[in-house]
């Protein structure tokens, strides 16, 4: 064979390698996630329902009273890269939204625009039998970063994104509130591995399991303190997926890989409970109660 022809077949060679690296897990890295999760020897059953702490362990702290999360314009400030993840997005849902209230509305006899309907409902009335306002949903993002709250060379962070219906505008008026936040080993790349890499591209279902509401639910085991809310589909998600939440972990869990899950810090987790009972009317609503995930 040809010296060139080597020459070739290597330089071959070597292109596919860069390309695997580029494209696919990089096999050091890939190794050294399978390895600790090998070591993490009660997942999944650590997540399962029966597997909880008991009832009298599950204590509930009161909740701590929040402030306002940022207006559009204060996000578009302090987190660019969030306020473009989040708005196209937004604007979709927001759209679906008040095209339901008009028609809910309608159905009570108002006008749109109109303050005053033939029944006598009220506006505040028909609003708070549905689940318009506050309408809350979250995301989850990550993007190439560097810093203490960073893992693998990625940024993740979660965001609840809440917002008010006013009849006089006809429109939303929308806040958010953000906390850094990890996924298995944070590298979008590695979402279709079993037990490494992060939470799926999906729309998840936030605090159900099996099509069931389940909430917030306290955890003081360390590697879900202080609690956590399920993800639907628990079984049978993108790529095989499942047993996902969004939970907590204390000691030597705090901020640390999962196995895909989404975990916070405790305080995070705390602050999220806050949001999730008092600015998400729509938390019972399978159909709108929903994790967004996309890289």
């Amino acid at each position: 064979m040809h010296h060139r022809t080597w020459k070739q077949i290597v330089v071959a060679l070597v292109a596919m390698a860069l390309m695997a690296g580029t494209l696919g897990p990089a096999p050091a890295l890939a190794s050294r996630e399978a390895k600790r999760v090998r070591n993490q020897e009660q997942w999944p059953y650590d997540h399962m329902p029966e597997s909880d702490p008991p009832a009298r362990q599950r204590v509930v702290e009161p909740l701590e009273a929040q402030p306002e999360g940022y207006t559009d314009e204060q996000l578009a400030k302090a987190d660019p890269e969030g306020y473009a993840a989040l708005v196209p997005e937004c604007r979709a849902i927001e759209q679906q939204l008040t095209d339901g209230i008009h028609q809910r509305l309608a159905e009570a006899g108002f006008d749109v625009g109109a303050q005053a309907s033939t029944s006598g409902v009220s506006i505040a009335s028909v609003l708070t039998a549905a689940t318009y306002s506050p309408y809350a949903y979250l995301k989850f993002v990550l993007v190439p970063g560097t810093g203490s709250m960073t893992y693998n060379g990625y940024r993740g962070m979660l965001y609840f994104r809440y917002g008010y219906y006013s009849s006089y505008m006809d429109s939303y008026r929308w806040y958010t509130v953000s906390y850094p936040a990890i996924s298995g080993n944070n590298v979008p790349r590695y979402q279709a591995a079993v037990n490494v890499g992060p939470i799926p591209e999906y729309t998840w279902d936030f605090g159900f399991i099996y099509g069931r509401y389940r909430g917030y639910e306290s955890d003081y085991r360390t590697s879900f303190y202080p609690g956590k809310w399920r993800l639907d589909p628990w079984t049978g998600g993108p790529y095989g997926r499942g047993y996902l939440e969004v939970h907590g972990g204390t000691r030597d869990r705090y901020f640390k890989p999962t196995s895909g899950c989404i975990r916070l810090t405790p305080s995070a987790i705390s602050s999220l409970r806050w949001y999730h009972t008092y600015r998400m009317a729509n938390k019972y609503a399978r159909g709108s109660a929903h994790l967004y995930v996309d890289y």
